[in-house]
């Protein structure tokens, strides 16, 4: 995969894209699975489970800044690693991201290099594949992995269960009792939750409501089995239904390994 003007960005508030001065010389990327084995005693056959999952990866960057800024480039670069309180973008192409946090980054100078301002840094990703940076709403998944909803927005059509599925049998389902008076709402595919003095965590199907369209509220949703609706490669956005609503607009992105 070639890194071209290699950046940073927010996912989950307004966009502030960060670029790398100078692109990362080097790029750990690893694909782990994360299925468990059991071993058969005696056997020349064993026992697989829990196929089908990645590990959250951790994509390690090494590089460099150098002359009058590079200080100042490090504590920019610096600054979004620590910021774990939104949702980052972190991009190797120019239409493909991970979505995640920073882990960790530290600087390695040496006295060799005064000039220089060394560092590696250790990006965790949410989710085990890259992102197509241009959001659709229709079409196909035009990538080579099964791909993820990202947003959906609907308006509610006044009674029943709101109910959304995908392609694979997953489903979100809102309340109707829940959406008395209410005319619209929203389903997110991941959001960072504060749960009190500024510790936040991940909660996947993320839901909504509103009255005008503008400012939601967290709704209560069940999901089954799983809440991250899904459309597979070459599918349409069409196998996203919906019951119960009326205008819909279903937001996704391609899915991608390398």
């Amino acid at each position: 995969m070639t890194i071209t003007s290699m950046k940073i960005d927010y996912y989950d508030i307004a966009t502030n894209v960060l670029t790398f001065s100078v692109n990362p010389q080097s790029m750990d990327d690893q694909i782990s699975s994360n299925y468990d084995v059991k071993t058969m005693l005696y056997q020349r056959y064993h026992m697989f489970f829990g196929l089908g999952g990645l590990q959250p990866k951790q994509v390690v960057l090494t590089g460099y800044f150098f002359g009058t800024n590079k200080m100042t480039d490090y504590g920019n670069l610096a600054s979004r690693w620590a910021d774990t309180q939104h949702i980052h973008k972190l991009y190797f192409q120019s239409d493909r991201f991970y979505l995640g946090v920073g882990q960790n980054i530290k600087m390695t100078q040496t006295s060799s290099r005064t000039n220089f301002t060394d560092y590696v840094a250790t990006f965790q990703t949410f989710i085990g594949i890259l992102l197509g940076d241009s959001a659709k709403t229709t079409g196909t998944n035009g990538g080579n992995v099964p791909t993820y909803v990202t947003t959906i927005t609907g308006t509610y059509s006044g009674s029943g269960n709101v109910v959304i599925t995908d392609g694979y049998g997953n489903s979100t389902t809102i309340n109707g009792a829940s959406l008395v008076s209410y005319t619209h709402w929203r389903y997110s595919l991941v959001k960072l939750v504060n749960a009190g003095s500024n510790l936040y965590y991940t909660e996947y199907g993320y839901c909504e409501k509103s009255t005008d369209g503008n400012t939601y509220t967290q709704v209560a949703a069940t999901h089954s089995p799983w809440p991250i609706l899904m459309i597979d490669v070459g599918a349409n956005v069409s196998t996203i239904t919906i019951t119960n609503s009326g205008t819909n607009t279903v937001t996704f992105r391609d899915g991608w390994i390398v």
